[in-house]
């Protein structure tokens, strides 16, 4: 290792803050495979810019407790052989020394193995898992079986499969983890949760799991103290006859989707059965099959529900209206529309905006009327497909009010939240509609002006107000923005 003059000036630095310095330096989220540069090449090439700088990283175990590492058991895989799969492993295991691990084990290739020399590495070390992430063959979980009872740091834990066979239960259900009693988090990908006996009354978070409805229903009724989960839904999985209702107070953030393969599942057993009265939190995405029958009242069912996130669902504007009004204190709305139904369906229509739109700027007129829809409403972020900028300015306005305004009691705005920012995504199909609504924006449509203000002025009075607005008018495959 030469000795330069940068490197001299890195001589300076005290040992301590250069530790912290390098720490900072892999702090990113092992959620995807550059983790391996994060992980990995990093901290290698770190300890390799001086002697220095070596003996500060090899005296940092924390540097060294987080491992991002493809394996495999074929010859080479990621440009590494079994071998040096294995010598990284052990390297990063020692250099940690005593401090909690973050592992990220991911086998992507088909195989029959039992085991594999990285695994036998890490489960010696079991009792300082921390966070782990394991992507193994269906045969390869058995091998876990030494690190039952020797889980005490074990908070999240994320097991996945690369073969399908097993999102349904074959055989029984593998105790491994069992014993966990720091264990909160829990995700499954491509395979079932019942796979696995848990802890379920200890976990509170469901990052991501794959399953059918009836398995969503039994893994809430299992896990007793759920504050949020995403739940994958899919056709097949494990048929388990339970459809009584369930009810989860604790439940705070929840996400229902699909995977592309089973967008047509139909979501509305899941949404008669269940209940959050204590829900902030609810997304929706991605379902072909019409969830209208049950939506409405699974909402009514969450009252204090704040933030609602709805993104390529079947529904019409009447449908989405009905949804609305469900939802008296919704904060922040996001509604994006299915892309396959645009050309023949608009989902936030004009019709939704009228009804949206206050008949007075004076907040005191909506707190005596009482039927004001989403009168607390801060953030909105659309997708508008052929929808007038007039209907949505109208909107708008007639929700910004000036923060100067006193009611007859001098109370400002009392009971009625100004907007504060609007995402709003407007989409076409066509240069011809481009066209217009890049016309329309700019501010020579007369029907989006009002007393010879234009759009472009409407849309800056707003931002005086301190209103955050951006507008993007997309054609597929083509964008203009404002």
């Amino acid at each position: 290792m030469s000795t330069t003059p940068l490197c001299d000036h890195v001589s300076q630095i005290p040992s301590e803050i250069l530790s912290e310095i390098f720490l900072s330096s892999i702090d990113d989220p092992m959620d995807d495979p550059r983790d391996v540069e994060h992980t990995i090449y990093r901290p290698l090439i770190i300890s390799h810019i001086s002697r220095y700088c070596r003996d500060v990283a090899l005296s940092t175990p924390r540097l060294w407790s987080r491992l991002f590492l493809p394996i495999s058991s074929s010859i080479s895989y990621h440009g590494h052989n079994i071998q040096a799969q294995t010598e990284i492993a052990e390297a990063w295991l020692a250099r940690s020394a005593s401090c909690p691990l973050q592992l990220h084990i991911s086998w992507a290739e088909k195989s029959t193995a039992t085991s594999h020399p990285v695994l036998d590495s890490i489960i010696r070390h079991s009792i300082r898992w921390s966070r782990v992430s394991l992507y193994l063959p269906p045969t390869a979980f058995s091998s876990l079986t030494p690190i039952k009872g020797n889980l005490p740091l074990l908070q999240d834990l994320s097991l996945g499969c690369n073969d399908l066979t097993l999102t349904s239960v074959s055989g029984n259900p593998y105790t491994t983890f069992h014993l966990a009693p720091e264990l909160r988090s829990f995700e499954c990908i491509d395979i079932s949760p019942f796979q696995f006996l848990l802890p379920y009354n200890q976990i509170t978070s469901l990052p991501l799991c794959c399953l059918s409805i009836p398995e969503c229903l039994e893994l809430q009724n299992r896990c007793t103290h759920l504050s949020s989960a995403m739940f994958i839904l899919g056709l097949g999985g494990t048929t388990l006859d339970l459809f009584r209702p369930i009810s989860s107070p604790s439940m705070r953030q929840a996400v229902f989707t699909t995977s592309h393969r089973s967008t047509f599942v139909d979501l509305n057993p899941l949404l008669q059965h269940c209940t959050y009265p204590n829900l902030s939190s609810f997304q929706l995405s991605n379902f072909k099959v019409s969830p209208a029958p049950d939506l409405p009242g699974f909402l009514s069912r969450a009252p204090l529900l704040t933030t609602l996130d709805i993104q390529k669902v079947t529904l019409s504007d009447r449908n989405l209206l009905d949804c609305i009004r469900e939802t008296p204190n919704l904060m922040v709305l996001r509604v994006v529309e299915e892309m396959e139904r645009w050309r023949n369906s608009i989902l936030f229509s004009e019709d939704v905006l009228h009804a949206m739109t206050f008949p007075s700027s004076h907040p005191e007129s909506h707190q005596a009327s009482g039927n004001a829809l989403l009168p607390n409403l801060q953030h909105i972020n659309l997708s508008l497909i052929h929808t007038s900028a007039a209907a949505f300015l109208s909107m708008v306005e007639s929700r910004s009010f000036d923060p100067t305004f006193h009611g007859p009691d001098d109370n400002v705005n009392e009971g009625v939240s100004m907007l504060r920012s609007i995402e709003l995504d407007v989409q076409h199909w066509s240069e011809s509609s481009v066209g217009i609504w890049t016309r329309t924006l700019t501010g020579s449509d007369s029907a989006a002006c009002i007393d010879g203000i234009g759009v472009e002025e409407r849309l800056e009075r707003l931002r005086d107000r301190g209103l955050d607005i951006n507008v993007d008018v997309k054609k597929r495959n083509s964008q203009l923005s404002l």
